[in-house]
């Protein structure tokens, strides 16, 4: 704490808190792009998973339209 305030007399109270806003906005900013990242993994596997599924279901359909027509 001590130091703090030694920086604070001896650089003024400016500085130090444009210097504090700085560190604190470019965490910020690393916390969220880190977010952001995982938000995209979770989508593309999501994704995947639906193309999977709906090539099932495409192809139970091909299925059941050709044994629709094998009854005509």
């Amino acid at each position: 704490m001590n130091e703090w305030s030694q920086l604070i007399s001896t650089l003024g109270f400016p500085i130090i808190s444009a210097v504090a806003l700085f560190f604190g906005c470019r965490f910020l900013l690393e916390q969220q792009q880190k977010n952001v990242d995982r938000m995209f993994d979770m989508y593309d596997k999501s994704n995947s998973e639906n193309r999977e599924a709906l090539k099932a279901v495409t192809e139970a359909v091909n299925r059941l339209s050709d044994k629709l027509d094998d009854l005509r």
